[in-house]
């Protein structure tokens, strides 16, 4: 738990110039802490772009209910 509050407090700031990179699912998640979302698929890049644009066109592909997007 120690490490995932270290994270957070790490993150919490979108533009404070660093870079992190984080493999997830967790759509709220990748909302809530990032600015810039790059989508692969199988290797494949599909999308790089801001975050609510990729995440917009990954739930419309992928058939996920909207999750208020």
């Amino acid at each position: 738990k120690k490490n995932y509050i270290y994270f957070l407090k790490k993150i919490s700031y979108k533009n404070n110039g660093r870079t992190f990179i984080i493999s997830s699912h967790n759509l709220e998640f990748i909302r809530k802490f990032c600015n810039r979302t790059l989508w692969l698929h199988q290797g494949q890049l599909l999308d790089f772009n801001d975050t609510e644009v990729v995440l917009e066109q990954y739930v419309q592909e992928s058939a996920i209910p909207s999750m208020n997007l």
